[in-house]
């Protein structure tokens, strides 16, 4: 069987060597102009895919000023970790700037933690809970516990919460009209 594979091996390795020089032989051993002019048109799209992207295109700005005043609780998967300390740190300045209060809830990426989080925004009376990387799926009872106190649980990790409710729980969003005095 090894002998087998080696053998195979070899082949392919012999034939790739074949082919490499026979493209090589084809056009001359050297580069063309149109071969360069394709590296250069590579070479530019890439550039252009690594600019940093316009803010000036994001659209008509969203009136948040109904939201001042209120309190939102981010539960990042483990917030720790740099990608969503950086993450968390600039949604807490954009909350700053709009008069919300935000609280980023010290997970350690256990559902536990998680689930502790949930519990003291409900306790908090939060308005709302961003779960920032933790599976909505995995806490259903801690989200019917938030939602029946009326707050809106928002998994940032999935494309749509409308129509159902969030994945994981058993019930559905409670508008904020309804939600009950804190």
């Amino acid at each position: 069987m090894r002998t087998t594979t080696l053998k195979v091996g070899v082949a392919a390795l012999a034939l790739t060597a074949l082919t490499a020089c026979t493209s090589s032989l084809e056009s001359g051993g050297e580069s063309t102009d149109e071969g360069r002019e394709r590296a250069d048109a590579a070479a530019e799209l890439v550039d252009e895919a690594k600019a940093v992207p316009a803010t000036d295109d994001l659209g008509d700005p969203i009136d948040v000023s109904s939201l001042a005043g209120e309190t939102i609780y981010s539960i990042p998967i483990d917030s720790t970790a740099e990608f969503y300390t950086a993450g968390e740190r600039a949604m807490a300045a954009v909350a700053e700037e709009a008069g919300v209060n935000y609280v980023t809830f010290p997970s350690d990426g256990t559902q536990t933690s998680y689930q502790q989080g949930i519990a003291q925004a409900i306790n908090a009376g939060a308005s709302a809970i961003l779960l920032n990387g933790p599976l909505a799926e995995t806490l259903g009872p801690s989200i019917d516990a938030a939602k029946d106190a009326g707050i809106p649980v928002i998994p940032l990790h999935i494309s749509d919460s409308e129509g159902e409710g969030t994945p994981g729980s058993s019930t559905r969003p409670t508008p904020p009209s309804t939600r009950p005095p804190a």
